[in-house]
């Protein structure tokens, strides 16, 4: 609804007030303005969706309350370190691609939180920001080009679309529910190593009994280049309509 849309170009760049006066703005667009931090920030009461993308930020946790917050957008600026997640109660997405983070904690303090999106940066672990139910509601993991080793989404059973392409992993994420529809470890070239001693069935088990999952991509793993492989995930995933980026042959889209 663009009569609730605010879009700012702030003049001088590093300059944000108050705007609590705003009192219909639910969509805020504060990109590309060079701010290196929120100052005097003042949101809009019934703010839902803060775009601050490609700025200079670089604070360890959101320095202010955003109580009706849906959609915050802190991708393409200056993070390092751990982002605490804090004062975003409502929040269902956030987005922190292409920032230096290595770690990231109070997931559960938003426990409507949907879609994490942080690829694109230098995380090693992500059992901390998912373990003991904290993000029990997310639905949607992007955490591909980071430093992942090994990634166990058990304490996230909703997820439906996990993609973690491009870090170091060398087996399969564990835990994956059944209402997984999409996976993406292409580009872990240690991944599936093991195969050639366990068996391409043995590697390929984590994903055996997931009858919703309907997309994978294996292509720049060891795993994706054994031999035996699409007969293997035939037998496994006898529903999977694409195979690296391309339809299955004789299945249509359901």
């Amino acid at each position: 609804d663009t009569a609730n849309s605010l879009s700012l170009v702030l003049s001088p760049p590093s300059q944000l007030g108050d705007l609590s006066s705003l009192a219909t703005t639910k969509r805020l667009d504060l990109a590309s303005n060079a701010l290196a931090s929120l100052g005097a920030f003042q949101p809009p009461p019934s703010l839902k969706h803060l775009d601050l993308k490609a700025n200079r930020l670089a604070f360890p946790a959101l320095p202010l309350s955003l109580p009706t917050l849906r959609v915050l957008d802190l991708s393409s600026n200056a993070l390092t370190g751990t982002f605490t997640l804090a004062g975003c109660p409502s929040l269902a997405a956030l987005i922190l691609s292409d920032n230096r983070l290595t770690g990231l904690a109070g997931l559960g303090s938003a426990p409507e939180l949907a879609t994490l999106v942080v690829k694109h940066n230098a995380l090693t672990d992500l059992a901390p920001a998912l373990a003991r139910g904290s993000a029990r509601a997310l639905t949607k993991l992007s955490a591909a080009h980071n430093a992942l080793t090994a990634l166990d989404v058990a304490p996230c059973p909703a997820l439906a679309e996990v993609r973690v392409g491009h870090n170091d992993l060398s087996a399969l994420p564990s835990g994956l529910g059944d209402r997984l529809r999409v996976l993406d470890v292409g580009g872990n070239p240690r991944l599936g190593r093991a195969a050639a001693k366990k068996g391409v069935g043995a590697a390929l088990a984590p994903l055996a009994g997931k009858p919703w999952l309907r997309a994978v991509t294996l292509r720049g793993t060891a795993l994706g280049d054994l031999p035996d492989l699409r007969e293997a995930l035939a037998a496994a995933l006898p529903d999977l309509q694409i195979l690296d980026d391309k339809r299955v042959a004789g299945k249509g889209a359901r």
